[in-house]
């Protein structure tokens, strides 16, 4: 197998933020420093998991966005809202933040829904929005089935929310309690 990093034509066809991330990659890979302690091994394998977790977000985040704007998903997002046993009225396309297994955040723009509230409800509570292009993929509460997943295994292995909080924010993803609450009762109502 050839270690060799060929020449900026190889790189060209690739969109900005490769390109970008490669170029990092490419600086480390030719990188003379020697690494001499623990501490610079650490700091160089810390480097390399955050411009492997960019590429990570950079792929998902165009692959999501590609499915999203892809007719069959769009039609499928409209039966979804349409076959709702509640009234459902389409809000148009809005921009979303979503949370990958790794932690870091992208934002997709997707079709946006709220449930009609009849009479004195609408007064009382605010209209709870939904996703139905994101639902399809299994994107709940703002998060990839990959870190719900994460979250899972976590909370099972914690001895609470606060703990499976402090661990999950140790390698890199902050959400506070209520959500991993949610998505873990979410999990067990699934399950």
């Amino acid at each position: 197998m050839s270690h060799k990093l060929s020449s900026q034509e190889d790189i060209t066809n690739f969109p900005a933020p490769i390109k970008a991330i490669f170029k990092m990659s490419h600086k480390l890979w030719e990188d003379d420093q020697i690494l001499e302690t623990s501490q610079d091994l650490e700091t160089f394998e810390q480097t390399v998991l955050e411009l492997t977790t960019q590429l990570q977000a950079v792929l998902v985040e165009h692959k999501i966005q590609k499915s999203l704007d892809s007719e069959q998903v769009i039609d499928d997002s409209r039966k979804l809202a349409k076959n709702l046993p509640c009234k459902v009225t389409n809000k148009g396309f809005r921009d979303v933040v979503i949370t990958t297994k790794s932690g870091i955040c992208i934002l997709v723009h997707t079709l946006y829904c709220i449930g009609k509230k009849k009479g004195r409800a609408r007064k009382k509570k605010r209209n709870k929005g939904f996703y139905p292009g994101l639902l399809l993929f299994g994107i709940y509460d703002h998060c990839t089935p990959g870190l719900i997943s994460e979250i899972g295994a976590t909370v099972a292995a914690a001895c609470s929310f606060e703990e499976a909080k402090d661990t999950l924010l140790r390698n890199g993803i902050e959400l506070d309690v209520k959500t991993i609450r949610d998505l873990a009762y979410w999990m067990a109502q699934r399950a």
